[in-house]
């Protein structure tokens, strides 16, 4: 039995690992160095997850602005799709989300994982350790974390 599980059959999945990776690796790889240690300890409390969901979607200052792409004017999930593959993206997502959202800590297909995006305010895309989709709204501006490294 291996160490690891995967979410699809083609070598195009993210492997299924713990969650705390995923949101270690995007803290750890995103997050100016100061605010990291905070970040994790939010997303980890329960009672604080939300607030710091809303405000790593919606504030850019946490952000390692080296790595932020901001998105071209796109809006079909299509081609939402295919900037991201440009990128590397995976046919699976990690999804941070509201709680009240239903998809928060789960691993999904790429499609559903943009319509949950476009439709479920905050939601973070995490595709692997170098590469995370911020959602938008009517107020941000969508963009794309990337590390070429």
């Amino acid at each position: 039995m291996t160490a690891m599980n995967i979410t699809a059959i083609n070598d195009k999945a993210i492997p299924f690992l713990s969650k705390e990776y995923y949101e270690s690796a995007f803290v750890n790889n995103f997050i100016v160095k100061q605010r990291r240690k905070r970040v994790l300890f939010e997303l980890s409390s329960k009672k604080k997850r939300g607030h710091i969901l809303h405000k790593l979607w919606s504030a850019t200052d946490l952000y390692i602005t080296d790595y932020m792409i901001p998105f071209p004017e796109i809006h079909s999930n299509e081609e939402i799709k295919c900037f991201l593959y440009k990128y590397g993206a995976k046919s699976t997502c990690y999804v941070m989300s509201h709680e009240l959202s239903g998809f928060d800590k789960s691993i999904m297909p790429i499609d559903k994982g943009i319509t949950v995006a476009q439709e479920s305010c905050p939601t973070i895309l995490i595709f692997s350790d170098k590469m995370v989709f911020l959602g938008e709204n009517e107020f941000y501006k969508r963009y794309l974390l990337f590390r070429n490294c």
